[in-house]
């Protein structure tokens, strides 16, 4: 799954050294739009900090713990989706996304959490995925619920982005539960 076409106009793959530049780019055209909800936003300042990112996702990748990938849309790298924590004792990941503002109502990532939903109660055997977001998040709130997960509860106080304290709220699929979905997967 290290680089997996989900449609026409739509693919995913692994971030790699030589994507560094335009992540930067989409990284500075978004600097505000998401550093209201991501934390490491202000600290990754230059192209090299980018680089930095991308070879600590390669490490994770190495040591079993993340997968980071990028997205492309219609041949233009518009966001981030990834496994950020992998439990394979417990069976367990999350998944987390970034889609740039530009891109923003366009479905990306709808079509693309599946692709990885499929992969993660498919292939790697997981047994629950969760994803997390700001409470005041609706956007990011929404893909969640729109796929089926259930919200299991409110961490309070759990992130702080320019010291300022957010709440995130937790929601939960089961293997069972998206194998016996009655909607489609992210592909087509």
């Amino acid at each position: 799954m290290l680089h997996t076409p989900i449609a026409d106009d739509l693919e995913l793959f692994l971030l790699m050294p030589h994507h560094a530049p335009a992540l930067y780019a989409l990284l500075q055209a978004n600097r505000a739009y998401w550093g209201e909800w991501i934390s490491w936003v202000h600290r990754v300042e230059t192209l090299d900090d980018v680089r930095g990112l991308i070879e600590r996702g390669l490490n994770e990748l190495a040591e079993g713990s993340a997968i980071r990938f990028g997205l492309r849309y219609r041949g233009e790298l518009a966001g981030r989706i990834f496994y950020s924590y992998i439990d394979t004792d417990s069976a367990r990941l999350e998944i987390g996304y970034q889609i740039g503002q530009a891109f923003a109502g366009k479905g990306i990532i709808s079509r693309a959490v599946p692709v990885l939903l499929d992969d993660a109660f498919g292939e790697m055997g997981m047994q629950k995925v969760d994803i997390l977001c700001a409470v005041h998040n609706t956007r990011s709130r929404r893909i969640p619920e729109k796929l089926g997960f259930q919200l299991e509860g409110i961490i309070r106080h759990a992130e702080r982005v320019d010291g300022q304290p957010y709440d995130l709220a937790v929601y939960g699929m089961l293997a069972e539960e998206w194998h016996n979905r009655s909607q489609p997967t992210g592909k087509g």
